[in-house]
């Protein structure tokens, strides 16, 4: 339409369609909007989850880790108690 044969009318019916639009993308963005936060919810109990799980393979890794420390260490200190009695009663039973 040329700019000299616009009524009033063509005008407001213009500006009712502007507003459905407005009005529906609106809408779009507000339900947009609860989606997003339903899925920031969900990743955040999924990183929660990873956070325990990784948690609790650093107290796996940590008690594999002092285990491997430890049992030698043990094993070496028991074996020189076990030897120590022993080699006194060797001695003592071969000095008459």
């Amino acid at each position: 339409m040329p700019p000299e044969d616009v009524s009033h009318r063509d005008i407001y019916v213009r500006l009712a369609e502007l507003g459905a639009k407005i009005d529906s993308i609106l809408a779009l963005m507000a339900e947009r909007k609860e989606e997003v936060a339903r899925i920031t919810k969900d990743l955040d109990a999924l990183f929660s989850r990873q956070r325990t799980l990784e948690t609790r393979m650093a107290q796996v890794v940590i008690v594999g880790a002092l285990a491997a420390v430890l049992i030698p260490v043990l094993g070496q200190a028991l074996e020189f108690k076990l030897l120590v009695p022993t080699a006194i009663e060797q001695r003592q039973g071969a000095k008459p």
